[in-house]
């Protein structure tokens, strides 16, 4: 039981504890939460999530203008 327990941990937390960026949705918001500093605390157009500038709106025209 012991062992079992064992394995199942190293499996677990061996892809969490490698990677030196939080994964999946950790990562979505922390960059999120990043750009937003970033950007003045105001929601910028796109996020930089996957380093692909990916777009947080599909209609952009809901962005107050920056005036």
């Amino acid at each position: 039981m012991v062992v079992a327990v064992l394995v199942g941990c190293d499996v677990r937390l061996s892809a969490p504890l490698a990677s030196a960026f939080p994964l999946n949705d950790g990562g979505l918001f922390y960059a999120m939460m990043k750009d937003l500093r970033q950007n003045a605390f105001i929601l910028p157009e796109t996020t930089s999530y996957t380093g692909l500038q990916a777009r947080l709106f599909q209609n952009a025209d809901c962005l107050e203008t920056r005036g």
